[in-house]
């Protein structure tokens, strides 16, 4: 059975492309659902399934997909103030900039619409985390015109705004077009409706519907646009803004919230309640959970977390992130930040201020470190002193891990510190240094690393 999408050759019998996650068995048009092969009636719905390929062009499927639509505000105004050549050139890397972001969180370029990029998550790749993976992509994209690098192309062409619109729902896929002008393109109204919410977004705004911000729970902090009138879109549609990441952190329930109840673990906490007692007695610890995915290793922390929610101590969470295996220290920039109490609308200036204050009290000197750099903060070219210039690149890296541990373990000096590192197994290098760096560092503090990672992680 050839795949109508990448034209990869799969088994008879294979209900999915071992290629590219494409379905190979027609949906029932009916009601959606994908029947098993051979099957003549739906076993959902009871419809007659046609079996003759040709009763159904270029086997179409339905298949829910988040679409992400970009364009970039007032084209027109810009091109006019340009040459031809200039506009072409500036258009040029505002779609190498979109679809660089589009493509880190696997997402597929489906059309070039002008200043317009339409983007598919979920086809036609299948993905689980199809909606966070486009709001993370959203987010790269406006971060990239909002706080341009200093010396890149799109400095050189002045402020650019953007603005992005997200919507989930269900599609028709197939082959679209005649003769020799055919693609493969999603049919629905799902589209439609990003396109019409990106319309409401605002400059280098990020805005998503209600249906896919139920998909992703707390990850993002976002404000409610309410249900704004979206040109040919007749059911009432509610539209959120997406501030941020930084709520809940992915797939960790909250304390006493909605998770369910664990069983036959008794011996697992009771083990972690232990360890906790030597950390008040300073006997620092460090704890290394591993299991499959699914086994249950965040419910076990968790359930360490309800043991010790009368108690006094200071809790930090984060957690590698498959979508940041390529940001050095993304774990502890992200504690750093939530600690410092940094918001968006904040100047640079009062975050940087605040950082060497911090730093201060530790006594570490901020300019023989990369963390104003690592945070995307300004500094002056006249800030520089002669002993950072006399660090090589490998030193400062060296004293950037170490102001964090110093940072952390200077917590638990006020009162006992819990750190909650989740999936090492995504975690890059230099976290993975700082770690090991702490874990050989904690014993004689009051604080306990707890770990988690997948099987195949090698250790620290």
């Amino acid at each position: 059975m050839r795949c109508p999408t990448c034209r990869e050759t799969n088994p008879p019998h294979a209900r999915f492309c071992s290629a590219c996650g494409a379905g190979l068995v027609a949906a029932c048009g009916e009601c959606g659902t994908r029947p098993p092969p051979g099957a003549k009636f739906c076993p959902e719905c009871g419809t007659r399934l046609s079996t003759d390929p040709a009763n159904r062009p270029d086997d179409a499927e339905r298949r829910p997909l988040t679409a992400l639509f970009t364009d970039m505000i007032d084209s027109t105004g810009i091109a006019s103030g340009l040459e031809l050549e200039d506009f072409q050139e500036l258009t040029s890397v505002y779609q190498r900039i979109c679809a660089g972001a589009i493509e880190r969180y696997d997402g597929h370029v489906a059309q070039y619409q002008g200043d317009g990029i339409l983007a598919y998550f979920g086809y036609p790749k299948a993905q689980e985390d199809a909606a966070e993976r486009a709001i993370r992509a959203g987010l790269a994209i406006r971060r990239a015109f909002e706080r341009p690098v200093a010396g890149s192309e799109v400095e050189r062409f002045g402020r650019i705004a953007v603005r992005v619109g997200i919507h989930t729902g269900t599609v028709l896929v197939g082959m679209m077009g005649s003769g020799k002008h055919r693609e493969t393109l999603a049919l629905g109204e799902t589209m439609n409706i990003a396109s019409r919410i990106q319309g409401v977004a605002g400059p280098n705004g990020v805005a998503v519907s209600e249906d896919t911000l139920r998909l992703v729970g707390g990850v993002f902090v976002t404000e409610s646009l309410g249900a704004p009138d979206l040109r040919g879109v007749a059911r009432q549609t509610t539209v959120h803004r997406v501030l941020r990441g930084g709520g809940a952190r992915g797939r960790m329930p909250q304390p006493s919230g909605g998770a369910s109840p664990m069983f036959g673990r008794d011996l697992e906490v009771g083990m972690l309640r232990d360890r906790w007692q030597r950390v008040l007695e300073g006997q620092g610890q460090s704890v290394l959970i591993s299991g499959e995915p699914g086994i249950g290793k965040s419910r076990l922390t968790l359930a360490l977390r309800d043991e010790l929610i009368r108690e006094p101590h200071l809790l930090l969470e984060s957690g590698a992130s498959p979508y940041r295996r390529d940001s050095a220290l993304h774990p502890f920039l992200d504690l750093l930040e939530r600690g410092l109490a940094f918001t968006r609308d904040e100047d640079a200036g009062a975050r940087l201020e605040r950082l060497d204050a911090t730093l201060d009290r530790i006594g570490v000197d901020r300019r023989e470190t990369l963390l104003a750099e690592l945070l995307d903060l300004p500094t002056e070219a006249d800030e520089r002193s002669a002993t950072m210039l006399a660090l090589d690149a490998d030193a400062r890296r060296d004293r950037t891990i170490q102001a964090l541990t110093d940072w952390v373990l200077a917590l638990s000096e006020d009162q006992p510190v819990l750190l909650v590192v989740e999936d090492l197994h995504w975690a890059d290098p230099t976290t993975l240094d700082l770690l090991q760096r702490l874990v050989d560092q904690v014993p004689g503090r009051r604080a306990m690393l707890v770990l988690s990672a997948r099987p195949e992680f090698p250790g620290l």
